[in-house]
């Protein structure tokens, strides 16, 4: 990214609340696990959607990184989105829906919903949390991230995924599954040292949907599940 010296920013730290950063980031990945489930896209269309929204971010990071002109004034235009540290690193976004897309990709279209769900559900709330806890939690990893955090994700996308699953008729080792499924995106987001060229926000659907993707096949689960048919 360029260097931009001459203009002071004053954007919230990682370890600050940032509801509304969380709260974009919470209803940005709902809507993209909806849309594709709702929209009954294939699994090419959804990648196609995604991998082109991925191509928009990109652009916009590599013109931030050539221009300190374009990068200030999409400071000024997503400024209440972002952190400090992003004024000179590419965005969170940028990983988030790269994360997203990988996961779109390359998994079935369950695997990649439950995923993009651990990614925009777990991951904000346990920021939270850790944050919220952050003076009697003292159980922390190495980048900071929070014990406590880190349970309450994992207990959160396993629920979420045993809902999901069972909804959809799975009956069979479901809460074992969803126990290895909230397991992979919580140990993911305590053990992803930070910052790293490739952050949380790419890592956790990754490794989710390789820990899915692995338990689906081992105990033998429909990968054309449908989800939400009973809910909406």
């Amino acid at each position: 990214m360029t260097s931009d010296t001459t203009i002071k920013y004053s954007l919230p730290q990682r370890h600050e609340l940032h509801g509304l950063r969380k709260l974009f980031h919470l209803v940005g990945g709902l809507l993209l696990a909806l849309g594709y489930e709702i929209g009954q896209f294939t699994q090419r269309e959804g990648t196609m959607i995604l991998g082109s929204l991925f191509a928009f971010f990109l652009t916009v990071e590599t013109a931030r990184g050539y221009s300190t002109q374009v990068n200030r004034l999409l400071i000024k235009l997503w400024g209440p989105f972002m952190r400090q540290y992003e004024v000179k690193q590419r965005s969170g976004m940028f990983f988030f829906v790269g994360g997203c897309l990988f996961a779109t990709a390359f998994f079935p279209r369950p695997i990649a919903i439950l995923s993009i769900l651990y990614l925009s559900c777990g991951d904000p709330i346990a920021s939270l949390f850790g944050i919220l806890f952050k003076g009697v939690d003292s159980m922390r990893s190495s980048n900071g991230k929070s014990l406590i955090g880190t349970l309450i994700m994992i207990m959160i996308c396993s629920l979420m995924t045993y809902r999901l699953l069972s909804d959809a008729g799975v009956v069979h080792h479901v809460a074992l599954v969803a126990l290895i499924g909230g397991i992979s995106a919580g140990f993911t987001e305590f053990a992803c040292p930070n910052p790293v060229p490739i952050d949380d926000n790419f890592v956790i659907p990754v490794v989710s949907s390789l820990a899915l993707y692995s338990t689906f096949s081992y105990y033998g689960i429909n990968e054309n599940l449908v989800f939400f048919g009973n809910s909406i």
